[in-house]
């Protein structure tokens, strides 16, 4: 019997397999298909904008790829390089397969989604083309594409039954056979490396058994399979080459076109509004002053003039464009002279501010009205509209050279010059953009409170860090109303009449766009981001809370309120977020100057303690000076013997101007013995007037006289002795509770005072200056026992920093 043949056994191999795979598949997964192919269909006319235009049968609408390219470039703009329609040529409608094939994988979707070009064009899979184009719906939601595929429900005429009835089963056995191609997600376990000793051996053994496959039919084979791979190779390369060229020739068109429209504009500005000013300006009634004029235009004439140069350069190139040609260099020459740029840019704001304060010039006003009739060129363009122009060339500039670069292959001549050009101006550009949203945001300011129909009272939106940035014109039942969202509120205002649909359509059947210009509104305040919730009702519309209020609003279309809100949401997460980090500052400040009052109270309780001892003991000399506050009590012991001490006591004014920079000091009060009071008579004459003492003293250092506020010197006083109370009962315990950080500032603090109190003990007095004996006896004696009390303090920290190690 003959041994079969290698290739036979191998092809009925690849059918059994493929007979079980196809096996698996069930009716429900052809059914789950079907609605999915339905969803996809759906999608893509919402995209579109071309409901029920689509063919039942995705392959008759999607063969060309024209619609593939179109919905590709609505999900991200320039990712398609060009698109080929109007054409006979096949091989060019292929390009559009290509092209969007290209689009998709750099969009994100894996490599294992995507279908071959012959799936659609020769109409051999379209499951996998379904399949590839469900994944980019999945993804664009994900990256916040506002028009989301949605997944039908199997119900109605979407259940399985409904399905499988209109299918024959022929039908369904070609879906079968065509879900077995699709792909699984590739896994990601680590396969062992081989040695190049065993694949030889491999190798050796699939050859049968020869030690040498030099020679053998396996070598013949292995070349073929070489050969396969390299066309393989090489024709993908090709394919890239293709739409990386395309992409440069989009590239090196739009910077000529977009240079040419910019030069155009600039050229416009002064033959139509400079230089009639500036003629205007030597005669009697000028429309505006030098100054006023230089302020608005800056160096926008010597911008023209290195512009100009700069079109002179570029289209001689560009008009003999072909894959060899280069722009790299010509924009290394320049980047020196955008800093002329730089000028211009920060003078914007003051530019915008000088046409805004001269409004009410009427001369002005007739001069732009008779430019405007007279020039149709300016396309209803204001004058700001061509003053933002230059701000926004640089990042424009870096834009198309980044795109530019990004499909230029290494080894091409204008790889390197454009490397080197585009880090160049993306450093410029990086300087320029905070300026340039700045600008933008400004000028849309100015153009929305220009639409605000003032009230009696003037209505000023422009505010210091106020940024715009976004809008929606909505309705409700009966009502116009105009939302602008800025970075810190949101100005909501109702329209002179409800906002009409309005549709500019593109040069394509396909792809419309809406074009809405600001409408006259009328509004009082604006409303904090805080006040304001928006969600998406299930009507469709926008369930609104402004300021209380409630409100039901529609906008024109379901994206242009999808991206509004997510806007609006990404506004108001900024604001939550900066708002809570100032509270957390604040709190933070607050509490560094928490902490600075205490230390500074402390160090004026030192002080007055001392004062306060001082004060409190009778003096023996026989023509001592008056207390500045003396008890009423004419037998009180205050007045047989007032303090002298050696220096003055503070006056009340002083001592008034000291509470309201430092704060309310707490001063200590010697406690009466338990059960005793101030005016008990059985209270030794000492205590008595130890009290009488510190109680007039207190009121000296709070309130700045005696007699006033005895109810709050009476609390004061009751407070302090509960806390001298509780301090002396339980020192060791709130010891324990301090960390380890606390106890050691805390130690600090006290050893500072300690060598204070020493200090004061040890000094002698000066000879040049008279001082009372007694006095300073007594103070020094207080100074003492202060530094006795303090080291048991002292030692009682020690303590409890020994037993936290």
């Amino acid at each position: 019997m003959s041994r079969p043949d290698g290739n036979s056994s191998a092809l009925s191999r690849s059918k059994s397999i493929r007979h079980a795979i196809v096996g698996k598949i069930t009716d429900a997964r052809v059914a789950d298909f079907i609605r999915t192919k339905r969803s996809v269909k759906k999608w893509i006319e919402e995209v579109l904008d071309i409901n029920g235009d689509l063919d039942e049968d995705l392959y008759v609408s999607l063969r060309s790829g024209i619609i593939l390219c179109y919905l590709m470039t609505a999900i991200e703009e320039r990712s398609i390089p060009r698109i080929q329609e109007n054409t006979d040529h096949q091989f060019k409608l292929k390009e559009n397969i290509l092209f969007f094939l290209g689009a998709v994988q750099d969009y994100g979707v894996p490599k294992y989604k995507l279908f071959l070009p012959s799936d659609l064009w020769d109409n051999e899979c379209i499951v996998t083309v379904v399949e590839c184009v469900a994944e980019l719906g999945r993804i664009a939601a994900k990256k916040g594409f506002p028009i989301t595929m949605t997944q039908l429900a199997p119900e109605g005429e979407n259940s399985n039954e409904s399905i499988l009835k209109k299918l024959s089963k022929a039908d369904i056995a070609d879906l079968k056979d065509q879900l077995s191609r699709v792909k699984e997600p590739p896994t990601t376990k680590n396969q062992p490396k081989v040695s190049e000793a065993i694949l030889r051996r491999k190798l050796a053994l699939l050859a049968g058994g020869i030690g040498d496959i030099a020679g053998s039919k396996l070598e013949k084979g292995i070349t073929r399979f070489q050969a396969v791979v390299r066309m393989f190779q090489a024709k993908k390369l090709y394919h890239k080459r293709v739409r990386d060229q395309a992409h440069r020739d989009n590239c090196a068109k739009e910077i000529l076109s977009t240079e040419q429209v910019y030069v155009k504009y600039l050229g416009l500005c002064i033959t139509l509004f400079i230089k009639p000013l500036k003629e205007a300006a030597h005669k009697k009634k000028p429309i505006l002053e030098e100054s006023q004029i230089k302020s608005i235009f800056s160096d926008l004439e010597m911008i023209y003039s290195f512009n100009s140069t700069l079109l002179a350069e570029l289209t001689p190139i560009v008009e003999k464009w072909n894959a060899g040609q280069c722009l790299g260099n010509i924009f290394l020459k320049i980047m020196d002279y955008l800093k002329l740029y730089s000028g211009f840019i920060q003078n914007f704001n003051h530019s915008l501010d000088t046409i805004h304060g001269i409004r009410k010039n009427k001369a002005w006003e007739k001069f732009l009205v008779d430019v405007k009739l007279a020039n149709p060129d300016l396309n209803r363009l204001d004058l700001p509209s061509l003053l933002i122009m230059p701000v926004q060339r640089v990042p424009r500039y870096n834009l198309l050279l980044k795109d530019l670069l990004k499909h230029t292959w290494k080894d091409h001549p204008d790889y390197k010059p454009l490397e080197e050009a585009t880090e160049r101006i993306d450093q410029v550009a990086a300087l320029l953009n905070d300026k340039k949203a700045e600008a933008e945001s400004h000028t849309m300011i100015m153009q929305i409170q220009n639409s605000i129909i003032e009230d009696k009272v003037p209505f000023k939106l422009a505010s210091e860090g106020r940024r715009y940035t976004s809008h929606v014109l909505v309705n409700d039942k009966s009502n116009g109303y105009a939302i602008y969202v800025f970075n810190d509120c949101i100005l909501f205002g109702q329209t002179e009449k409800k906002i009409e649909k309005k549709l500019e359509k593109r040069k394509s059947a396909i792809l419309t766009q809406e074009s809405v210009s600001l409408p006259q509104i009328k509004v009082k305040e604006t409303i904090p981001l805080d006040q304001v919730t928006m969600v998406a009702s299930a009507d469709g519309g926008i369930d609104a809370t402004i300021a209380g209020k409630k409100y039901l609003l529609f906008t024109k279309a379901p994206p242009e309120r999808t991206k509004f809100l997510n806007d609006l949401n990404k506004v108001k997460t900024a604001y939550t977020k900066a708002h809570d980090q100032k509270a957390a500052e604040a709190a933070s400040l607050k509490k560094e100057t928490e902490v600075h009052d205490v230390k500074d109270a402390e160090k004026k309780l030192r002080e007055r303690r001392l004062y306060l001892s001082t004060a409190s003991a009778p003096s023996s000399a026989p023509n001592s000076a008056p207390s500045s506050a003396p008890s009423s009590n004419p037998s009180s012991p205050l007045t047989q013997h007032s303090p002298q001490v050696s220096h003055p006591s503070p006056s009340s004014a002083n001592l008034k101007q000291e509470e309201k920079s430092s704060g309310p000091a707490v001063i200590e009060i010697t406690p009466a013995p338990s059960g005793g009071s101030h005016s008990d008579p059985n209270t030794p004459d000492s205590e008595k007037r130890k009290s009488s003492v510190s109680v007039s003293a207190f009121k000296r250092f709070t309130f700045g006289g005696a007699g006033k506020h005895d109810n709050s010197i009476k609390d004061a006083v009751a407070k302090a002795k509960e806390e001298a109370k509780a301090s002396k009962e339980t020192p060791s315990d709130e010891n324990k509770s301090l960390s380890k950080e606390e106890l050691q500032k805390k130690k600090d603090n006290l050893t500072a005072q300690i060598a204070e109190m020493n200090k004061i003990a040890t000094d002698k007095p000066d000879k040049s200056e008279k001082h009372d004996k007694k006095s300073e006896k007594q103070k020094k004696e207080f100074a003492e026992k202060l530094v006795k009390q303090l080291n048991a303090e002292l030692a009682n920290i020690e303590a409890a920093l020994q037993a936290k190690t």
